[in-house]
């Protein structure tokens, strides 16, 4: 069994949670503007994708029916981790990818017991969560 993340401030929380979920959107504008009625927080919106940040840090991502915004979501879901090289390294069992920075992240990938690829993202959170 791989190693739990260790969290740097070594608080009685987990050290991994949900990052991103994406939700396909026939209409984005009227699908942000749903979920930030909601209550979420917004953080941005475009022509190709939506994104709001629910309690925690998790974003909510919003894409146009038939796209993933460029966001490579295999299983709908990705993980965030504070700590993204011990994560790599304490997962090396699982035959974790190479870290690759991205536009917005460093990530890297890999599969679980039923063949979902996973990415795991550095963290973005600012302040408390």
């Amino acid at each position: 069994m791989a190693a739990p993340v260790p969290r740097p401030d070594n608080a009685n929380r987990p050290g991994i949670w949900i990052g991103h979920v994406a939700i396909t959107a026939d209409d984005l504008e009227a699908s942000y503007e749903f979920y930030l009625g909601l209550g979420m927080r917004s953080i941005v919106l475009n022509e190709r994708i939506g994104v709001l940040e629910l309690a925690g840090g998790t974003h909510l991502v919003l894409v146009p029916r038939g796209a993933d915004g460029g966001l490579g979501l295999a299983a709908g879901v990705d993980l965030m981790v504070d700590d993204l090289d011990a994560a790599h390294q304490a997962w090396t069992e699982h035959g974790p990818s190479e870290i690759h920075k991205g536009g917005v992240h460093r990530t890297f990938r890999f599969r679980d017991p039923s063949g979902n690829e996973i990415a795991v993202h550095d963290s973005h959170v600012v302040g408390i969560v």
